[in-house]
């Protein structure tokens, strides 16, 4: 079970939702739950899953699941979950979306073998990206800027022509369309095996750190998914719950969608004083004053009660928790006696916790920087920071609540060191980016190279904190 302790919001976000799979004609298609990090967004996810569990769930977590950075990429990452494999080659329901998708791999398979498909190469894994964009002039115009820019160039005609002299495309409107445009169909398909799953039994997608998703995705969830086949999915038990930091219905896209379809939106705090005790009594924390004390430290944020709870589990001695959150929540964190040790810890936390992920170069580089020690406790601090229990191993950074409070920490503390640290990333990226290309190369040369193109947005992303000042 769930350790979970309701709260008026989540509560009522439970209530909507499990009205939304008895009566989905008449309620939300879309359910949304954000607030900052920590609070009980993730936990609120497990909680909805031991309370359906008849459901097909399929779950995603932006930043942290590999092969989603695609919409096709992610509708097959979900499908996968819904519809699972009862051997190597024998899915449970031979559905649309399986035929669509292995189609078009087989397709693509035999389109490479062609000697002129070296050019078209991207086109073929990726196909025509058409989705419009939100900008008016050009959803008048019909076509996406890289649609147009293909058509200045000649290579759609040329795509047009190599599909159309081939055998395999050669007359056949249908393939054409899933190889130039693969995400159209594979939507369709894909939402066509959601309604077939939901006639069964409820169907619950789960999009977890939503902040994270890629721009395509988000798009392509706004604009693709939800308002084109909305009168599929809305009168059969699917709903989407979209869990993140960011209210969604801020960004004009979802604002757009939600005059089409209905959206329930509901905002996650952090626990009220009665809730904090609540949870606390529930662990074995009981005398007025540990409770007023322990509320006092954390101010109710969920993952920092969720830490004491674990304390407790090694050690039940409440005494020797509250010498190590007594302080701050950052001791809390670093769980460190020794004064000068903590003090290292402290600053390489700080500067890993200004990095968008890093490795030991990275970290390195910075500690040099800074002419601190390369190790903590006889390893290096790479190593260190890898083993801590807030370094979030699929994405090699901190997870995003420790981020927060180390770096709210150092802007206290000191400023001017948060924006040059910022700024050694900046050149540092930059130097990497000239390396992968040199900076007299064209512009072509540069933005095909996806080594390039990751250095150089670290370098901006850094560029534009270095340059922050305190208004």
């Amino acid at each position: 079970m769930t350790f979970f302790i309701d709260r008026p919001e989540t509560d009522k976000f439970l209530s909507k939702l499990a009205e939304g799979l008895r009566d989905p004609l008449n309620n939300p298609l879309v359910y949304h739950s954000w607030g900052i990090g920590g609070v009980g967004k993730t936990t609120l996810l497990t909680k909805i899953v031991e309370q359906h569990p008849t459901a097909a769930i399929a779950r995603v977590s932006f930043g942290l699941d590999s092969d989603i950075e695609t919409p096709i990429k992610l509708m097959k990452k979900l499908h996968e979950q819904l519809y699972r494999l009862r051997s190597d080659d024998d899915w449970e329901d031979e559905d649309e979306f399986t035929r669509c998708y292995n189609k078009r791999q087989a397709l693509i398979s035999n389109l490479e073998k062609d000697k002129d498909a070296k050019e078209f190469a991207k086109i073929l894994q990726a196909g025509i990206q058409v989705a419009a964009p939100v900008d008016k002039t050009v959803v008048d115009v019909g076509k996406s800027t890289i649609q147009l820019l293909m058509e200045s160039t000649g290579l759609m005609e040329r795509f047009n022509v190599f599909l159309n002299r081939n055998f395999e495309t050669r007359g056949k409107v249908k393939l054409q369309e899933l190889i130039k445009e693969p995400s159209k169909t594979l939507t369709a398909a894909f939402a066509a095996c959601l309604r077939s799953k939901a006639i069964k039994q409820p169907v619950l997608l789960f999009f977890d750190t939503y902040e994270k998703a890629l721009p395509d995705t988000n798009e392509w969830l706004w604009h693709s998914l939800l308002p084109s086949h909305n009168d599929l999915l809305q009168d059969v038990a699917v709903r989407l719950v979209i869990t993140g930091r960011n209210d969604i219905l801020q960004q004009g896209g979802w604002q757009k969608l939600q005059e089409r379809i209905s959206i329930y939106s509901q905002g996650v705090e952090r626990f009220d004083k009665e809730r904090t005790n609540a949870y606390l009594t529930n662990i074995g924390i009981k005398r007025q004053e540990d409770l007023d004390r322990i509320y006092q430290i954390t101010k109710g944020w969920p993952y920092y009660l969720n830490k004491i709870r674990q304390q407790l589990e090694d050690n039940p001695n409440i005494e020797s928790i509250f010498t190590k959150i007594d302080r701050d929540v950052e001791d809390f964190l670093l769980q460190e006696s020794d004064v000068d040790k903590k003090r290292l810890m402290s600053k390489v936390s700080r500067i890993a916790a200004c990095c968008q992920s890093f490795d030991q170069r990275l970290i390195e580089h910075l500690l040099a920087k800074l002419e601190l020690p390369l190790q903590i406790d006889g390893r290096d601090c790479y190593t260190w920071l890898t083993e801590q229990h807030f370094f979030e191993q699929g994405q090699s950074r901190l997870d995003d609540v420790a981020r927060d409070i180390f770096r709210k920490a150092l802007w206290r503390t000191d400023k001017e060191l948060l924006i040059q640290i910022h700024s050694w990333q900046a050149d540092y990226f930059k130097q990497q980016s000239d390396r992968y290309v040199s900076s007299e190369s064209s512009y072509s040369d540069k933005y095909e190279n996806e080594d390039w193109l990751l250095a150089r947005s670290e370098y901006l992303y850094h560029q534009m904190f270095s340059r922050q000042v305190d208004t």
